[in-house]
């Protein structure tokens, strides 16, 4: 992420509570549509000192990230996998994802030489 966390459903502000569900969230934004596993979860929460209770503690976090998510129509977007848990986000709706396209474009069009064009979509 580029910028400080915001979510948003449907163009209104998502007020998304501070700690351990801050950390959840962003550590599933920066992993978009792909699968973050309870473990790394637990290592992005609390590092090495992880207490015996983490593996709960973070499924307990995933649900009231998924309440959140429900009270705005959002709900669909948070997946639990058997390997642990995934957040479906839209090209646009992430400015990571949108830096990305815009890197690959950027590429593409270098690769052709264009190089007004590649400074453009980096710009």
């Amino acid at each position: 992420m580029l910028g400080p966390l915001e979510v948003r459903v449907d163009a209104r502000p998502v007020e998304v509570p501070g700690g351990r569900t801050r950390l959840i969230l962003a550590a599933l934004l920066a992993k978009p549509n792909r699968v973050v596993g309870v473990d790394e979860l637990t290592e992005i929460v609390w590092d090495d000192a992880a207490p015996p209770t983490a593996r709960r503690q973070v499924q307990n976090t995933v649900s009231q990230l998924r309440g959140l998510l429900l009270r705005h129509g959002a709900a669909d977007r948070l997946h639990s996998t058997p390997a642990g848990y995934r957040l479906s986000v839209g090209p646009d709706e992430l400015d990571l994802l949108r830096h990305e396209a815009l890197r690959a474009e950027a590429r593409r069009f270098a690769a052709a030489g264009d190089r007004r064009a590649a400074a453009g979509a980096l710009g």
